[in-house]
């Protein structure tokens, strides 16, 4: 005779309730109790299932003699009139359960067991070689992102030093040239001097024949200084020179700069080989 067991409603255990189940949904594979079978019957995805009350071959007091490969489940004689009718391939039961130790369904289901076991060693140390190659992966990116910025200082660092001894180079240029132009017109300038002396010596002391000439003299030297002036100023030279460095707009630029290198994660082309496993085949059992 069938054994009577409790069973918990399946829905009602999600919640951490433990109402009894009464009914079976072979559809939905769960449990149902009271309560929940009216609203398993109310609701429009489930209320045309096929249910089996847990207790039908208890009521039935009969024995389990067949077994349904369509619902799973072992039935007694009432049971098949009453809900496997319409079943095909029911097989009797001592001949699903005989020789079941012996039969190559739990060769099978060992195999499984092996290869699944095996299956969760080969993930484990898969997902433990990952990390530590990640991890050597950080250190390497970190490196090379160091490796860059010390690259990028150094390159400016040449920069600014080449910049720097043009300034030095261009200024004493400058100073060289500015200087012997200075030079020149010191000269010149105690030459006027002394012309200047002398013009007014002339203007005291000398006859009007000696200041006649004297005269003439002094306006040719003012001629040619004047032409020494105006060749200054034809090139150019009369004018201030100015020095300023006009430097890219870097700041800017890194300022705008959100990165110089990016960090990508991507996945390798394949999937960790894995041992599959079979479909169940009751014809093995």
């Amino acid at each position: 005779m069938a054994t009577s067991t409790l069973i918990i409603c399946s829905l009602c255990q999600e919640d951490n309730e433990t109402s009894t189940a009464v009914t079976w949904c072979a559809e939905c594979e769960v449990f149902l109790c009271s309560e929940c079978q009216k609203h398993h019957g109310r609701s429009k995805m489930s209320k045309h299932h096929q249910v089996m009350s847990i207790h039908d071959c208890e009521d039935h007091d009969l024995k389990y003699e067949l077994f349904c490969g369509f619902h799973d489940c072992a039935c007694c004689m009432k049971c098949i009139k009453d809900k496997h009718d319409n079943c095909k391939g029911l097989v009797s039961l001592d001949e699903v359960v005989g020789n079941i130790k012996s039969s190559a369904f739990v060769s099978q289901v060992k195999t499984d067991l092996i290869n699944l076991h095996e299956n969760l060693k080969t993930i484990k140390l898969f997902f433990s070689e990952n990390l530590s190659a990640l991890e050597k992966q950080k250190l390497e990116a970190m490196s090379r992102v160091h490796t860059m910025r010390q690259s990028i200082n150094n390159h400016l660092d040449k920069l600014e030093e080449s910049l720097l001894d043009d300034i030095r180079s261009e200024f004493t240029n400058l100073q060289e040239t500015i200087g012997n132009l200075k030079s020149e017109i010191d000269s010149k300038t105690d030459q006027v001097e002394e012309k200047q002396k002398d013009f007014s010596k002339m203007v005291e002391f000398s006859t009007d024949l000696q200041t006649y000439f004297g005269l003439h003299e002094i306006e040719k030297v003012i001629n040619q200084e004047e032409q020494y002036i105006n060749k200054l100023k034809y090139a150019d030279k009369l004018r201030e020179k100015k020095m300023k460095v006009d430097c890219f707009d870097l700041d800017s630029t890194v300022r705008c700069t959100k990165e110089f290198a990016k960090l990508s994660i991507y996945l390798s082309p394949e999937n960790l080989q894995l041992k599959t496993k079979r479909k169940v085949d009751f014809s093995l059992i």
